[in-house]
């Protein structure tokens, strides 16, 4: 290894501004949908996690336009190991959320909920790395107008990809009864993923 490697011209680069959010409950859309990514657990040292991101557009409240927020979230060990998803998971919860039946069989697949509405409760934190109080999406509520059981659909005016049909995916309830469901921006906090315990 030599300094040959190494001399080249750089280019200046620099995270994004974090954006300002008050503490609220917020109209929210799905804009991207990350890959997952296998990292190490830093809670549980020998072992590894896979989390995946979701970016949120705020649609409500006093906030600039086209503000966004990153919200980490976790595949369980018991989804990847053995296809079972607990209702304390973060995925399920946001699913839930979302407006998917998740009484029968799940079908989860995060890249079609791009276009997907709901409701974001968002606490400022302090980020442990920086020292900085940062906006930090706490819990996902349905969107106001999504009615229990119905089937997710993608906010109107759609301004962003749209969802594959959500037939697909999960089935709306009748009568109250669930029937079963039908079988990139840079990165700059991947390594401080919200999904964490502190939050």
């Amino acid at each position: 290894m030599t300094w040959t490697d190494y001399i080249r011209t750089a280019e200046r680069s620099s995270a994004p501004p974090i954006p300002q959010v008050d503490d609220d409950l917020y109209d929210a859309v799905i804009v991207a949908v990350g890959e997952p990514k296998q990292a190490e657990d830093i809670y549980n040292p020998g072992s590894t996690r896979v989390t995946f991101w979701i970016d949120w557009e705020l649609r409500s409240g006093d906030v600039a336009e086209g503000t966004q927020l990153r919200q980490w979230i976790a595949l369980p060990p018991g989804y990847i190991e053995d296809g079972f998803l607990s209702e304390k998971s973060r995925l399920f919860q946001v699913m839930e959320a979302l407006g998917f039946d998740m009484d029968g069989p799940i079908h989860v697949s995060p890249p079609d909920w791009v276009g997907l509405p709901a409701r974001i409760m968002v606490e400022n934190k302090l980020h442990q790395a920086s020292g900085e109080m940062r906006p930090r999406i706490t819990g996902v509520k349905p969107a106001r107008r999504q009615q229990a059981g119905q089937a997710p659909q993608p906010a109107q005016p759609a301004q962003r990809p749209q969802a594959r049909p959500a037939a697909a995916q999960a089935a709306p309830r009748t009568q109250g009864k669930p029937q079963q469901a039908a079988a990139k921006r840079s990165d700059p906090y991947a390594d401080q993923p919200e999904d964490l315990p502190w939050e």
